[in-house]
């Protein structure tokens, strides 16, 4: 039996952003939202590896902190290595050698 809610979708917080929305579930963890996606519909999940959606205000704070956390270590480990190709590249423009070739000499 499906059962109309309405939640807060966490899903995309750290792109497009949350959003509230009315929708149906079966109590398998789907979440049904009519009329929103391409094909009339868009389907969010809950299971034991992400909850997308939350009908509990604690609940999705806590969920997009953890979102915000997970991007900002992805971020902080992309500028690290920007830093390293950074480091790199300065390197070998120090270590490049500028000299102009000799002339040939013609015998």
């Amino acid at each position: 039996m499906k059962t109309p809610i309405k939640a807060i979708i966490t899903q995309y917080a750290m792109s497009s952003g949350i959003f509230v929305s009315g929708g149906e579930t079966d109590g398998d963890g789907m979440l049904v939202v009519s009329g929103r996606g391409f094909l009339s519909s868009s389907y969010f999940h809950n299971h034991k590896f992400s909850k997308n959606w939350h009908t509990a205000k604690d609940t999705a704070v806590a969920d997009v902190k953890t979102r915000a956390e997970k991007k900002r270590k992805s971020l902080e480990k992309q500028i690290a290595g920007l830093d390293k190709k950074l480091q790199k590249a300065l390197a070998a423009i120090e270590a490049a050698d500028l000299t102009p070739p000799a002339p040939e000499s013609v015998p």
